[in-house]
């Protein structure tokens, strides 16, 4: 066991971090806390190059 972790430590690590970062992002969206603020994110921009472009 120990001679499979100095051999591929690094790229265990690796994966399971990946992995991690999937789920988090994941539970993100499914909450709708990631989506709710890239909508309003996008809102936002438009409603700024509105206003700034004289349009809105």
């Amino acid at each position: 066991m120990r001679e499979i972790f100095e051999e591929y430590g690094g790229a265990i690590i690796t994966a399971i971090v990946i992995v991690a970062f999937i789920v988090v992002m994941v539970a993100l969206i499914k909450n709708g806390v990631l989506t709710d603020q890239f909508e309003a994110l996008i809102e936002n921009f438009s409603n700024n190059a509105d206003s700034a472009s004289g349009l809105g």
